[in-house]
């Protein structure tokens, strides 16, 4: 594993996301995009492998085996603290239809086998080698696969990257100073979450979690529409489409 993994895994250990407690919540965010994707495709989603390629805590992807429950579903994360919180939300729905393995994007995954559909939510930007990944994951996809990916925004991000570079000043640099950054968020009142962090949190450790991954953050990239067409070009994915951008 390098360096940047190393900070990233060593981050979500000690904050696991998005949520570090096995509650059961609503995250219905992935929920809701495939129901409005198959709505809008005639898309049926039953019979299908789903692989689930960082799945954190697993709070949405538990949402979304428990509607679609006739699909077979891998969730894979390197974090073996986060893995063990999704176990525990799995265990108490009774959902048998997940698999879980710590395993890393970033290396070989054809062990797994193939797959219908691949979900990548808000991972593959946070990752060394964001091609390095997409590849691995396509190599795993069936010709007819569709994948997911949600990606972290250069415009909708404006905002919030001005408020952490304000924040990487004051720490001097050092983002990985989670308790002292912290604490400035909330002295300065950053925490008034947006998109994906915009959760139900019913605890500090939740709260300072989501404030973690939002702002001090081990590692990020933005993309625009061109940095998205350059990523795809280097697959032999057969198109992409965008349908959301913040």
């Amino acid at each position: 594993m390098d360096e940047i993994s190393k900070k990233v895994l060593d981050m979500y250990s000690v904050f696991p996301y998005p949520l570090p407690t096995p509650e059961n919540r609503k995250s219905t965010e992935l929920l809701n995009l495939l129901r409005i994707f198959c709505l809008e495709n005639q898309y049926s989603l039953s019979s299908k492998r789903i692989l689930d390629a960082g799945t954190g805590t697993g709070h949405r992807l538990l949402e979304v085996a428990s509607f679609f429950k006739n699909n077979n579903y891998t969730a894979i994360d390197f974090s073996s603290r986060s893995l063990g919180i999704a176990k525990e939300i799995a265990a108490a729905k009774s959902l048998k239809n997940i698999e879980f393995k710590n395993m890393d994007l970033t290396v070989d995954l054809s062990e797994l086998g193939r797959f219908d559909i691949i979900l990548c939510m808000g991972v593959l930007h946070h990752l060394s080698d964001p091609s390095k990944g997409l590849r691995n994951l396509y190599k795993i996809l069936n010709d007819s696969g569709l994948i997911f990916l949600y990606l972290y925004g250069k415009l909708g991000g404006t905002k919030r990257m001005a408020r952490k570079k304000i924040l990487s000043l004051l720490l001097g640099g050092n983002i990985s100073d989670y308790e002292k950054g912290i604490q400035l968020v909330r002295e300065m009142e950053f925490d008034a979450f947006e998109y994906g962090w915009n959760l139900d949190y019913q605890s500090d450790q939740e709260r300072n979690s989501l404030i973690v991954d939002s702002f001090l953050h081990a590692n990020e990239k933005l993309y625009d529409l061109n940095d998205i067409d350059k990523l795809m070009s280097n697959t032999d994915l057969y198109g992409y489409s965008i349908f959301g951008i913040t």
